[in-house]
């Protein structure tokens, strides 16, 4: 199964902006192969593709500077990749996860949120 979401703080943070440079950085230093583009377009700063695991990993840092897309991989992949994300964000910040069927439903990521709890929420949809 194929996954496709977004972590924001769901308009509850307007202040929340992402720095580009250091985002790209920090996903530099944890993946070294990782290809970032930055895309001045409509609706992204920058996207990136991973390889983790067996799985293709893209996403993007859209131009609210607050709202990260992810696509493709596993439950596994999103969830190693949304834990380390969470960690990239102030804790005065609340982050959510979520996609079309759970958007009603956000899972909220928290410092502690571990890559097994997220697991256990994609694979119960």
């Amino acid at each position: 199964m194929s996954y496709a979401f977004l972590v924001n703080s769901m308009g509850l943070h307007a202040d929340l902006k992402i720095d580009s440079d250091y985002f790209v950085q920090q996903l530099k230093n944890r993946w070294p192969t990782a290809e970032i583009r930055y895309s001045p377009s409509p609706t992204h700063v920058l996207n990136w593709k991973l390889e983790l695991g067996a799985y293709t990993v893209l996403g993007g840092l859209q131009t609210d500077g607050q709202t990260m897309c992810i696509e493709g991989g596993d439950a596994e992949s999103v969830a190693e990749f949304a834990v380390w994300y969470r960690t990239l964000v102030s804790a005065q910040y609340r982050l959510f996860l979520y996609s079309g069927p759970t958007v009603n439903n956000p899972f909220e990521l928290r410092l502690s949120t571990t890559e097994g709890e997220i697991r256990d929420i994609l694979n119960k949809d």
